[in-house]
């Protein structure tokens, strides 16, 4: 039967349906919001993009969970995963410093 059982089948329709129920919500919320919120609110005013705060939020947090889920492969105490952590410390101590000092933080 070419390697194509009814548990796989199953498994697909059930994949397939996750995503059609993502679709779907998606298309409502498309809609909802097109709807309700007007567009030409802030067409005039220049929007101020925080990105030193963005890439180190992004170190931060990307380093972290990294460092936590490879820490099980190399060992708690292993250099790599102790630098991991210090570095995302040093990214999120960056962050908020960044974030205090800025006109348009990313965190109010």
């Amino acid at each position: 039967m070419l390697g194509i059982d009814k548990k796989s089948i199953a498994f697909s329709a059930l994949c397939m349906g996750f995503f059609m129920v993502n679709v779907f919500i998606g298309l409502i919320s498309y809609f909802l919001v097109s709807r309700y919120i007007d567009s030409a609110t802030n067409t005039t005013k220049k929007v101020n993009i925080d990105v030193i705060g963005q890439v180190t939020g992004f170190l931060a947090i990307s380093l972290l969970a990294y460092a936590l889920i490879e820490a099980r492969v190399y060992g708690w105490s292993s250099p790599m995963i102790i630098s991991l952590f210090g570095i995302s410390a040093i990214s999120f101590l960056v962050f908020l410093i960044t974030e205090a000092r800025t006109n348009h933080p990313m965190i109010p």
